[in-house]
Parts: C-alpha cells; sequence; structure tokens
C-alpha cells in the first residue's frame, strides 16, 4: 500500500485530477469488481450501499454535490440511458432512500412504496403509486457507467480547473482528519472564500503547499 507520505506528497503537489483518477481508478478495480458480484448474486442491499458510496464520494469531492443531487447527478450523467424506463435519475429519490434505510433504520415508510422485480421489460414503471425497479437492468446499467467505454471516463468535462483546486484541498482537509484550528485546516477553509479569483486561489494554494510541508514534512516533486 502507498504510505502516507507519499501519497499526500502525491495529492498535494500532484496535478489538480490527481485525487479524481485516485478515486474512480481504485473503485474501478476493488468496488466496481465486488459490485458486479453482487448484481449477479442479487445481493441487493449490499449492492445499494456499495453503489451510494461510489455516488456519495464522486458526487462530492469530484463534483461538489450534496447527498441527494450526487445521486441524482451520476444517474444522470453516467447511467441513465435513452428511454424513459432506463431514466433511473427520475427516480434518485427512491434510489437514496433505499439506501438510507438500508444504513440507518434497516426499514422506512418510503422503502415500502418501492418494490423490486426482475420480471418487468423495462429499468423501472410506476404502479399503482409505487416505484416498480428492476434491479438487474439497474445494476447493470450501473456497472456499465465503469466499463469499457464507459461515461464516467469522461468526467472532467463536468468540472472546471478552478473547481478541480478547491475540491483538492477540499478532500485533503478531510483525508488528514485535522481539527478545525490546525493551520492548514484554517488556510483551506479560507481558500474557498477565494472561488472566482484564479490569482487569489493560486496564492492561497501556495501558502497551502507551503504549510503542509511544514507540518507533515513532505516535499514538491
Amino acid at each position: 500500500m502507498e504510505s502516507f507520505e507519499k501519497r499526500l506528497r502525491r495529492f498535494t503537489f500532484g496535478m489538480s485530477k490527481e485525487i479524481p483518477l485516485t478515486i474512480l481508478n481504485s473503485y474501478s478495480n476493488v468496488l466496481i469488481r465486488q459490485l458486479k458480484i453482487a448484481g449477479e448474486k442479487s445481493l441487493i442491499d449490499l449492492f445499494i450501499l456499495g453503489s451510494h458510496a461510489v455516488m456519495q464520494t464522486t458526487g462530492e469531492y469530484i463534483f461538489g454535490h450534496g447527498p441527494l443531487e450526487a445521486t441524482r447527478f451520476f444517474l444522470e450523467a453516467f447511467v441513465d440511458g435513452d428511454t424513459d424506463d432506463r431514466e433511473f435519475s427520475r427516480i434518485a429519490s427512491e434510489i437514496h432512500e433505499m439506501r438510507n434505510a438500508s444504513q440507518h433504520r434497516w426499514s422506512s415508510r418510503r422503502v415500502h412504496e418501492i418494490v423490486i422485480d426482475n420480471r418487468i421489460a423495462g429499468g423501472w414503471k410506476e404502479d399503482s403509486g409505487k416505484v416498480v425497479l428492476n434491479f438487474r437492468i439497474y445494476s447493470q446499467d450501473f456497472l456499465g457507467a465503469f466499463g469499457p467505454g464507459g461515461r464516467i471516463w469522461n468526467w472532467e468535462q463536468y468540472v472546471s480547473e478552478e473547481d478541480l483546486v478547491l475540491r483538492k484541498y477540499g478532500y485533503i482537509l478531510d483525508w488528514l482528519g485535522l481539527e478545525k484550528s490546525h493551520p492548514v485546516a484554517t488556510a483551506i477553509r479560507e481558500l474557498r472564500g477565494f472561488a472566482g479569483n484564479p490569482s487569489a486561489i493560486k496564492g492561497k494554494e501556495s501558502e497551502i503547499q507551503r504549510l503542509i510541508t511544514s507540518h507533515f514534512g513532505v516535499q514538491p516533486f
């Protein structure tokens, strides 16, 4: 496994897309392979939990979205098909709730409004006030986002260079787990206030990098 120091050095002094590429390649090589097995064996809860981790991590740290919007955005940008029954972003709220209930409460009233039925012809449909989801199709379409030619590999079209820099240090802040009063944490929080000012961002970034070198001993390449 890559050492803490080596990874922090790469995250801090590497290119702005270093962290997104690390996240996406790691998921592709590890979690997506596990999700494929879960999908094939109809391990629905495990698939929902694992796919939720993918959507939330990429949604927040690459694309800057909050919880439900991260789910909706990921499905719309990378999973949705060309027909109404394959537009899973239209039921993003229901898919999001399936994970929340499984993770935190085991069940919920809203989950009773969602039916898993692989016999339906399409990916999902509404029936008598309930959402009927074909888990087999949904899991295959979700995994297809990471497959050969998968749309996730075109992720850069959804972010700007400024976005990448701001989220880079937001990720580093959470990854380090620093106290709010830590000088590096303070500088990263201040960086967010320079959105829309490229020269100020560049200057603050240099300051953050110097602080990381000072406190953690990692040097530029």
